[in-house]
């Protein structure tokens, strides 16, 4: 029995995507139920890196054309009726021979229109993050720290369909989970360091201008990483400055989980953006300064910041020496939250 993901990687979609789905994967793969992972083949994937951690990919052609450009060029936007069948046409013409009783779907792309027509053969899941649009599902996941209202219940269109709604549902990978003399003791975190991570992408060209801040002399006694995306735009420009500053490293190849962790619990401060690497180190307790990208995770973060659980700044421009300093010399002790990759595994893993 297999699990199928729907899922993609771009330049302007971004990685996140995948690294959830793959966290998924990897609790399924634990209990001997093999994942299949459906991509198109957008500039900048993340296709290789799946196959690498070896799991299946098989790859869908939607034959996009001049007309769906609007629609693939804002992430944020469902994809039109014919480009979501003709999606799904093109996905079951190959796993249709395939021993799939569930498909999991983590895309903005898609709606209920796509999720209907995969219904008819399979249970469906989706993770939304955005609520503003109609699912038809067997199981809604949305653990983004918002409210879910009358009117959001409105657009799940399948009767009976179970809802896993609110943070403590994230979808984290466990090696993120404190360590117990970390958690006791936030001191331990004085080590005079920053890390920097502004997603696998980068397009709004954030990390560049965060260089531009840190490398000023008063932050010159700290030991500063900045970790490029593979999709950054920028890579090599921010190579070339950087070797002008010797307390600043740039790393610009894909670092393991138990690393990213140590940058994450041993750092003063971790700049990063809203979306699956702030869950990440909400779970393991770091001293973020949150970047949120879009609308919605603007949304999240005013919330989060307003319940103790995160700093951020939704401005890039409002990010200063003073700023970062205080969050620094801030020693709040931010709210910890738990996972819910074990209960999603879990009740899809009932019903095969």
């Amino acid at each position: 029995m297999k699990i199928a993901f729907r899922v993609d990687s771009s330049e302007i979609i971004g990685t996140g995507h995948i690294y959830r789905c793959m966290t998924l994967a990897e609790e399924f793969r634990k209990k001997k139920i093999n994942s299949v992972f459906i991509c198109q083949k957008f500039q900048k994937n993340l296709i290789y890196f799946i196959k690498k951690k070896n799991f299946k990919v098989i790859t869908v052609n939607n034959n996009f054309d001049r007309k769906d450009n609007k629609f693939l060029k804002n992430h944020f936007l469902p994809w039109s009726k014919e480009m979501q069948a003709r999606d799904f046409e093109s996905a079951f013409q190959k796993i249709g021979n395939l021993n799939i009783k569930w498909i999991l779907i983590d895309h903005y792309g898609l709606s209920e229109i796509w999720e209907k027509l995969a219904s008819n053969k399979y249970k469906v899941a989706v993770i939304d993050d955005l609520k503003n649009r109609n699912r038809f599902c067997d199981l809604y996941i949305n653990y983004h720290y918002l409210p879910f209202n009358r009117e959001n219940q409105k657009k799940l269109k399948k009767h009976n369909c179970k809802k896993l709604i609110g943070i403590n549902y994230s979808i984290v990978d466990k090696i993120y989970c404190p360590e117990k003399k970390f958690a006791q003791n936030s001191n331990l975190r004085r080590k005079k360091s920053i890390f920097v991570f502004m997603g696998g992408v980068d397009r709004k060209n954030y990390t560049y201008k965060i260089f531009q801040i840190l490398k000023k002399k008063v932050f010159s006694k700290f030991k500063i990483t900045i970790l490029i995306g593979l999709g950054n735009l920028k890579r090599k420009i921010l190579l070339k400055k950087a070797q002008k500053v010797k307390n600043i490293k740039l790393v610009k190849k894909m670092i393991n989980k138990s690393i990213m962790k140590k940058y994450y619990i041993n750092s003063d401060l971790v700049i990063s953006p809203a979306g699956v690497t702030m869950y990440e180190q909400l779970l393991c307790g770091a001293n973020s300064l949150i970047i949120p990208q879009n609308f919605y995770q603007k949304k999240t973060c005013y919330n989060l910041s307003r319940d103790n659980y995160i700093n951020y700044e939704s401005n890039i421009k409002n990010i200063n020496i003073k700023k970062i300093n205080f969050i620094i010399n801030n020693k709040k002790k931010n709210k910890p939250i738990s996972i819910g990759n074990n209960k999603i595994v879990d009740i899809i893993k009932r019903s095969l």
